[in-house]
């Protein structure tokens, strides 16, 4: 398995086919556009005007790549704050235990001016420290956007599918939220190694942790088991959160190919005009115009040949009106016309010229 920033082009392609599986499964995308509390707007619109690095979102902070990791990159007061934890990991208590509010003050104001975290900190004032970062962020690690989904996903019967729809669903995460998210869970299962000494295990990590990564714009005590499930789901495959398993990369390849094949476009032309849900309207959900690609390949090869559908008139209605497209396929809005006298439904001015509906 390799990193999703790692595909490029292919990264919309891997989605869609990402999105199938999760439909199948029953986790729904609703991506809900959640309202942000008076509160996270006032630390959100403040902190752009001045140099904090506290309540700023994870855009607008400065960023540093990670070791060993090409394709992440990380806030850089997270990477120092790890760093220096790593110095500590055998500390008791470590993410549970509260430190010094005083010395925590001291601590946020260095950091605040861009210095490095004093090397003689305490440690559960540095982890203090992290997880108010964490807390403060005006969109939380894990999204307003995707919360329901990513709840969706531990309600599901199978263990083995919690597990996979969590992963497949860390896919849709901003970069910027993916990136962090898959350094700090290795971070702290790496804390949760140590436990022997620290006395914190997974499990202790997700209760202390889960409030400040997963959080609803309306806090639901019914979901708190949930939400800690998810943070422990999240710990336990810390090494495989971002990455995208093989077989859907092989799907995605072989879908690019087809429709490259078909439209007369190469492969990475193909791979920006497949149509993702959410984007605009389109007619069809997006399962069943990947499902037809591949069903109804040769009919929609053999009606491509047939007919040039940029400039030509299409009767509509048995022939009693008619109309011209002209505009570009690209940038056009899908519409379905029916074929006189027969019984199938033709998509025009999408890339998928004529595939079939059911």
């Amino acid at each position: 398995m390799k990193d999703f920033s790692s595909y490029g082009y292919m990264q919309g392609p891997i989605k869609a086919m990402v999105q199938e599986d999760l439909t199948k499964m029953g986790v729904l995308l609703l991506q809900n556009k959640r309202r942000l509390s008076k509160h996270q707007l006032v630390i959100s619109t403040g902190s752009v005007h001045d140099k904090t690095i506290y309540g700023k979102p994870l855009h607008e902070l400065e960023t540093r790549p990670v070791p060993g990791q090409p394709f992440l990159r990380v806030p850089r007061l997270l990477l120092r704050s790890c760093n220096f934890l790593l110095h500590h990991i055998n500390t008791e208590g470590l993410f549970r235990k509260s430190g010094s509010v005083s010395r925590q003050k001291t601590i946020k104001v260095t950091l605040n001016e861009g210095h490095s975290i004093p090397e003689d900190s305490n440690p559960h004032d540095v982890a203090s420290l992290l997880k108010q970062f964490l807390r403060e962020l005006p969109d939380p690690l894990i999204t307003y956007e995707l919360y329901d989904a990513f709840i969706q996903t531990q309600l599901l019967e199978l263990e083995e599918d919690k597990i996979q729809s969590m992963l497949l669903l860390c896919l849709f995460l901003p970069d910027m939220n993916r990136h962090t998210l898959q350094f700090l869970v290795r971070f702290l299962q790496t804390v949760a190694e140590g436990n022997m000494a620290n006395k914190m295990s997974i499990s202790n990590l997700a209760v202390v942790m889960a409030p400040n990564i997963i959080r609803s714009t309306s806090p639901d005590p019914q979901k708190i088991k949930v939400e800690t499930a998810l943070m422990e789901c999240f710990l336990q495959n810390a090494s495989e959160v971002g990455l995208v398993p093989d077989y859907l990369v092989d799907r995605a390849h072989k879908m690019v190919l087809e429709l490259s094949g078909m439209w007369g476009v190469s492969k990475q032309e193909a791979a920006y005009k497949l149509p993702l849900k959410g984007k605009r309207k389109r007619s069809g959900s997006l399962s069943g115009i990947i499902t037809s690609v591949f069903k109804n390949n040769k009919n929609v090869i053999r009606t491509v040949k047939r007919k040039s559908v940029s400039n030509q008139d299409l009767s509509v209605d048995n022939g009693k009106s008619k109309s011209s497209i002209s505009k570009d396929l690209s940038s056009s809005t899908p519409c379905i016309i029916k074929t006189p006298g027969t019984s199938t439904k033709s998509v025009v001015n999408t890339p998928l010229l004529t595939a079939q509906r059911r």
